[in-house]
């Protein structure tokens, strides 16, 4: 496939390439588009190879959309069952000389059938063409030459052909070696013994290694024999044997074709044959370029994928999960390490992987043999061929990437450097000027999803440092550049950018728990002159040199011009010398501003040690402390807060609410420690302490000190002895355990349902799933246990990894699942997350703090899961592994021992060892987002002809839709609310 020109900006008044995909996809081109269309070579050869893309895309689904079993009408046989001979399509008798007992496999062209010869009494396969006398000319062609090929070899790792034949009502049957195993995916490595150690990792590592040394054995002989396979991933190997005696045979030949240049192609031009996730990219090149052409390399890219996956358990790129994605990612993205996701694989092998899967084919290996015999190499603990890509060839790759930004980067950069000779006796502003121009010429080019990503971790980098004021800029920027007018409507780029939206929605939310900026706005021009107004409302009276008086309202940060009959006053009292402003530093109650400073220093009760506010771009002219009168409506956090007004020497003003967090507040809830938390509706939640007491409360924001809560009720189904308890808030069960193995699940008057028992090992954690169908235990034997609430065996137990020796001292402490058992969280003493599909052996670690995880809540929100600590809690990503959202941390060092959210995602809790109830309300930080929408699209929005066009009706849409799953119950007074009213 060819790869497509990714330029997000028109070159010398080009469309975007956004437009240009979707006048490639048959939108009709407005008259000025067409009219450049047709002087524009360039533009036409953008248009075309976006053509192309779209029409290989379209000719890959026309040739998955076959169907992937026979259609038979009949329900599937269970696993395990005995064969039933009246269940099959065909007649047993079939195929003369053999009885056909059942079918084993069906794909997209031919089914494979389960027999015996009848002479010799040996089982075999046979794989006959579904379509039968319809099969086309392309299927009997390609079902000959698999024949034709299997046949040609003769090996212990690849299936033996016997013979083909055609048969009654004319179907084409291959009869061919019976292989009683698994395909390669389904099989799992030797057991090992219970052990925590790196040691049970390696080996099994090792046996991974030992049996895919049979298939690049299996594949060199059908290369050595003249025929490339094509179709190589785990589901064509299959596995025969156990432990040391497992065998790996390679089958399906139906894709293959003969190396030989002169040999006809059998896939039409614009469409592929085989499976994309292990194709290599000039396999995906030569499904549309007739040019372009596939060797035995391209076996071997294959061999490196499903080698990725034996490995580490998942495949080597991040994509969105679409068929474009996928193909994006075999064409330009490169693997991440493999060590990564599994520490036992040191850096010789996974230096191997790599090569095997280079994008280059010239620096892979030059054979399947030769990848075998490099890890033949590695099993003997030789020093294998492979090596690492040096850093000058690293520098020439990056180079010839991004050739256009670096050869404006140099010409600029050499400029730069022979004013900066001539001049150096003045001054190196001019540097500095130059430096600025190639910064904004690189930024520019970042306006396409994937620099978007980098701006959002290149802006939360900076958070971090607290370095400047760009990362709320940048943050913006990623924010309104998504919602560019006239930007295509398909599913897979409108998923992207609501992701990149959501992402750069939380990394500000992030910012302003930092730096709560509640408010701000671009002044017409910079104060000259600014003084106190003493009307019933906070506001600022201030003028430019031009002398117009304005009126800034400090509740809403409004500047509006004051009135003529007013006008002569206010100016009057603006030319007093109190109220010009001059290049002096400002201080006041609480705050400090250096000279030529853009930062505002808070200052402690002493007056001297504080920290910095971050968000001016410029020096800091004027900074003061603003009153506000309290009214019956000033009901929460956010308006109550102390506040702050500072203006920049660029017209820049900002309202600043420096103690505003999310709102936490401490109450003492039990006498003893609280170890478990639950919420039953929005605002509403149970808590148990240690003594086995629960207790019922209700949370509101409204008043303006403590916690308003109703008194707690008596304690309900008191049971002393319960080691763990868990709430499933859907059906209202509780799943209870005593510590010995016993496991109850119980109704909310505790009346027992179903129980079982665990073999005597101790239950440390419960979870249910957030549509409360699953519900999982974990004991101490590494084992986690899935059922239905009505007491139902949904999966045979999951062993859990061992961890590395220096982890062999970890414990697991707590534990989540997600919707439908499909994936589990475990967290552990060494402040680590396992997260692991239940049908994939590998579960990658994170490490996220040095301290335990006390309580994984994965039922309150489909954005985020809760992950408690013993000193914070975070809020991690439910769509990606292992990346946290928010860090909260408790108002004094309080030990947490539980955890939990409210289903609409507004308030997090949070129990300590003290028995004390810490409650915060995230929606404290939506008053921050809001207030800082138009100033920063009057930043970010020039006025030039030029200019990008935001659709700002959608990104409204868009915020209140966000924002509002913060929101309690309709009709209370929430910060959000009163910002946007």
């Amino acid at each position: 496939m060819p790869p497509t020109p990714d330029h997000n900006h028109g070159h010398d008044g080009c469309p975007p390439s956004d437009r240009l995909e979707e006048i490639a996809a048959g939108a009709i081109a407005n008259t000025h588009e067409q009219a450049h269309l047709d002087g524009c070579a360039r533009c036409r050869t953008r248009i075309d190879a976006a053509s192309a893309n779209i029409a290989f895309v379209r000719g890959y689904a026309e040739e998955s959309a076959q169907p992937l079993t026979p259609p038979t009408g009949r329900e599937p046989r269970e696993p395990g069952a005995a064969p039933a001979i009246d269940t099959l399509e065909v007649s047993p008798d079939l195929v003369p000389g053999y009885r056909i007992l059942d079918s084993i496999h069906a794909g997209g062209q031919g089914v494979v059938y389960k027999a015996i010869d009848l002479q010799t009494q040996r089982l075999v396969a046979i794989k006959m063409l579904l379509a039968g006398r319809f099969a086309s000319p392309e299927q009997v062609r390609r079902f000959e030459r698999e024949a034709e090929i299997s046949a040609s070899l003769d090996h212990p790792n690849v299936v033996t052909i016997y013979h083909m034949l055609r048969v009654r009502g004319d179907r084409y049957a291959i009869v061919m070696e019976h292989i009683d195993g698994v395909p390669l995916d389904k099989w799992r490595p030797v057991a090992t013994a219970d052990s925590r150690h790196s040691a049970a990792a390696r080996r099994r590592l090792v046996s991974v290694v030992r049996l895919f040394l049979g298939v690049c054995e299996g594949v060199q002989h059908a290369h050595n024999r003249g025929s490339l396979h094509q179709d190589l991933k785990p589901s064509n190997i299959l596995v025969k044997g156990d432990g040391l005696e497992a065998i790996a045979k390679v089958v399906d030949f139906g894709m293959a074709r003969p190396l030989r240049s002169d040999a006809t192609a059998i896939t039409q031009q614009g469409h592929f044959g085989g499976t994309i996730r292990y194709a290599s990219p000039e396999r995906l090149r030569a499904a549309s370029d007739a040019s372009a052409r596939a060797d035995v390399r391209s076996d071997v890219y294959s061999l490196g994928v499903i080698l990725y996956e034996l490995a580490c358990g998942r495949w080597p790129f991040e994509h969105a999960g679409s068929i474009i994605a996928e193909l994006q990612a075999i064409e330009t993205a490169e693997p991440m390490r493999p060590s990564t996701f599994n520490h036992a694989i040191d850096k010789d092998l996974e230096t191997i992987i790599l090569t095997a899967m280079h994008k280059d084919p010239s620096r892979r290996y030059e054979s399947a043999g030769t990848l075998g015999r490099d890890l033949h190499r590695w099993l003997l603990g030789e020093a294998v061929e492979a090596r690492r890509d040096s850093g000058l060839y690293q520098l020439r790759k990056s180079a010839r990437r991004y050739r256009v930004p670096l050869a404006i980067a140099g010409v600029l950069l050499v400029g730069s450097m022979a004013f900066f000779v001539q001049s150096f006796r003045l001054k190196n502003a001019a540097l500095q000027t130059a430096n600025a121009k190639l910064l904004s010429s690189l930024n520019s080019a970042r306006a396409d999803s994937t620099s978007r990503d980098s701006d959002v971790l290149e802006a939360q980098y900076k958070d971090v440092l607290r370095h400047d004021a760009t990362a709320e800029r940048s943050l913006w920027r990623v924010m309104f550049g998504t919602f560019t007018a006239g930007q295509p409507a398909d599913p897979v780029s409108a998923a992207n950018r609501d992701r990149i939206r959501r992402e750069a929605l939380w990394a500000l939310r992030a910012h302003y728990v930092q730096d709560p900026c509640i408010a701000s706005t671009r002044l017409d021009a910079a104060p000259a002159a600014i003084r106190f107004d003493q009307g019933s409302q906070p506001a600022l009276l201030w003028c430019g040199e031009d002398g117009k008086p304005h009126r800034l309202d400090l509740s809403t940060l409004d500047d509006l011009e004051v009135p003529s009959p007013e006008a002569d006053q206010a100016r009057s009292a603006l030319r007093s010398p109190s109220a010009r402003l001059g290049p002096r530093p400002t201080t006041g109650p609480g705050i400090r501003v250096g000279p030529g400073s853009a930062r505002l220093h808070l200052l402690d009760a002493s007056g001297q040690a504080g920290r910095d506010l971050i968000g001016h771009a410029a020096p800091i002219i004027f900074a003061a402390k603003v009153a506000f009168p309290d009214s019956p409506r000033d009901r929460t956090p956010a308006v109550n807060a102390e506040r702050f007004i500072s203006i920049d020497q660029d017209g820049c003003a900002r309202l600043w609410a420096p103690g505003l967090r999310p709102w936490a507040s401490t109450f003492a809830a039990h006498s003893v420690g609280i170890v478990a938390a639950w919420f039953t509706d929005d605002e509403t939640l149970l808590t148990r302490d240690e003594r086995g007491g629960v207790r019922h409360w209700s949370i509101s924001p409204a008043g303006q000190s403590g916690l308003p809560r109703d008194p707690p009720s008596a304690d309900f189904g008191a049971a002393t002895g319960l080691a763990t308890i868990a709430f499933n808030r859907p059906r209202n069960l509780f799943a209870v355990s005593d510590g010995r193995g016993a496991v109850r699940i119980v109704d909310g008057a505790w009346r027992d349902l179903w129980r079982f028992s665990t073999d005597d090992a101790r239950v440390s954690a419960f979870a249910w799933s957030p549509d409360g169908e699953a519900f999982a235990a974990l004991d101490d034997h590494r084992r986690v246990f899935l059922r239905s609430p009505g007491g139902a065996v949904l999966r045979a137990p999951l062993l859990i990894p061992s961890g590395t020796a220096l982890d062999a001292a970890r414990v697991f402490t707590s534990l989540g699942i997600e919707p439908r058992g499909e994936r589990v969280l475990v967290g552990t003493s060494r402040g680590s997350l396992l997260i692991g599909r239940t049908d994939n052996p590998w579960w990658p670690e994170f490490r996220l703090r040095d301290e335990p995880v006390v309580a994984i809540d994965t039922t309150a929100h489909r954005e985020f899961h809760t992950v408690a600590f013993a000193g914070a809690i975070s809020l991690m990503d439910a769509r990606c592994d292992g990346r946290v959202l928010l860090w909260l941390a408790p108002p004094d060092p309080l030990p947490i021992t539980a955890a939990a959210a409210s289903p609409d995602g507004r308030y997090i809790i949070a129990g300590t060892q003290r028995g004390e109830l810490i409650v915060w309300d995230l929606a404290a930080h939506d008053a921050c987002i809001r207030g800082n929408v138009n100033h920063q699209l009057n930043t970010l929005a020039p006025t030039q002809p030029d200019s990008p066009r935001y659709d700002l009706p959608g990104l409204h849409r868009w915020l209140d839709t966000a924002l509002s799953e913060r929101q309690p119950n309709p009709g209370s007074d929430t910060p959000a609310k009163q910002a946007a009213e």
